[in-house]
């Protein structure tokens, strides 16, 4: 099991999210590099700029894929998903996923699916927001890796997602 760390991203910022707010953490490079230290293999960026349409961010990205592995969460806008993808970043789409990208980027797309989710698993990995045993069940058995936040608590996920 790898263990992940989430966290948002907006104007070149980290931020964590409390109940109602976002809270500013900092600049992305040292925190990564702090929690690398701490054990944390992957990097799950919810990136508000890119959920919007918005590639400000992708210099950043360039700079953590030499030393870490990231998946950032973006809108499926096929610019902006190509751009992150020749980086080398683990893109997360909401699914289904509407575009087939290229076979090379088979493995960097991820699908993000909430419980109850009945459609086609059209990625690589699923990470499962929430708790559905029933789509566990059916994503191993389509043998898809399953991500999941760290609250779900479940021994066979092939990445766990904690909150900073």
């Amino acid at each position: 099991m790898i263990k992940a760390l989430r966290f948002y991203l907006k104007g070149k910022q980290i931020f964590s999210k409390g109940k109602a707010t976002y809270r500013l953490v900092g600049s992305p490079i040292p925190l990564i590099k702090k929690k690398i230290k701490q054990g944390f293999e992957v990097f799950h960026i919810k990136d508000l700029d890119a959920l919007k349409g918005n590639a400000a961010n992708l210099d950043i990205y360039d700079h953590l894929t030499q030393f870490t592995h990231v998946q950032v969460e973006c809108l499926e806008k096929e610019t902006l998903v190509k751009k992150l993808l020749g980086l080398r970043v683990r893109v997360v789409l909401d699914l289904p996923i509407k575009k087939i990208y290229q076979q090379e980027y088979e493995k960097l797309i991820v699908g993000k699916a909430e419980p109850g989710y009945k459609g086609p698993l059209n990625c690589h990995d699923v990470f499962l927001d929430g708790e559905d045993g029933e789509l566990v069940k059916r994503i191993k058995k389509e043998n898809k890796r399953l991500i999941i936040n760290k609250e779900e608590n479940k021994t066979d996920a092939f990445i766990v997602i904690e909150d900073l």
